[in-house]
């Protein structure tokens, strides 16, 4: 997994990039989009997705059947 951080970290800031993440952007993160998915595949590709919901086929099978469109996010509550 820490592969595919950097190579996250790589394709959006460059190749000797450093990022730094705000309290602030966290929490803004944490209230907007779904939850934070990770999902590695046996060729050692890796899917990061906030756009999902966890019952969602795409997330409930790892990566193995397409989403059912039906994942459309408002900001989160305090209540999740």
């Amino acid at each position: 997994m820490h592969g595919a951080v950097s190579a996250l970290l790589d394709t959006i800031h460059g190749f000797d990039a450093e990022h730094r993440i705000d309290p602030d952007e966290i929490a803004w993160a944490y209230t907007h989009g779904g939850a934070l998915h990770s999902i590695a595949y046996p060729d050692g590709s890796v899917t990061f997705t906030k756009a999902h919901r966890d019952e969602c086929p795409f997330i409930a099978s790892k990566g193995g059947r397409y989403c059912n469109e039906e994942c459309a996010y408002s900001p989160r509550t305090a209540e999740g």
